[in-house]
């Protein structure tokens, strides 16, 4: 099987394109592992959250409370363990003593600056797409204030 490239955005400049060879291998995945697509599905909305989480399971995107104010898509790390993720790990992104590294956390795994440029930070701007079919340039502090404050968690998306 070859290793066809499903969707990318023509913000995406990761060094991670394929198929091998092309391409930088990802740290920490199989040696012919390549990027095949710029997004990520959020994870709230799959079955990969873990089972420990106090949240609605969904089982049918059908009954999410808020389509329009819960995000679906997003651009996944250029580099880095999640360059070849299709998900990223929301429920993370949270670290109760130091809550100002969200963004920390989050840029690990979903490229919060794919438009601004900014690094790591609240200010950083991403494009998101929504359950409703919509998508908005948004800035991280306006997806994503704390874990019961984000548009990730349907529970929780305002």
């Amino acid at each position: 099987l070859g290793q066809e490239i499903a969707a990318r955005s023509p913000l995406d400049d990761s060094p991670h394109w394929g198929p091998a060879p092309q391409g930088e291998p990802i740290p920490g995945a199989p040696a012919d592992q390549r990027r095949r697509t710029s997004y990520g599905m959020n994870n709230w909305l799959s079955r990969s959250v873990p089972a420990d989480i106090n949240s609605v399971t969904y089982d049918r995107l059908i009954k999410i409370p808020r389509p329009s104010s819960t995000i679906q898509f997003m651009i996944m790390a250029y580099e880095g363990n999640f360059a070849g993720a299709d998900h990223p790990h929301v429920e993370g992104w949270a670290h109760f003593k130091l809550p100002g590294l969200s963004p920390v956390f989050a840029s690990s795994q979903v490229q919060i600056n794919a438009v601004s440029g900014e690094t790591r930070t609240w200010e950083a701007q991403s494009n998101w797409g929504y359950l409703d079919g919509h998508a908005r340039t948004l800035d991280f502090r306006s997806v994503y204030q704390t874990a019961v404050e984000n548009q990730f968690d349907p529970n929780h998306a305002r």
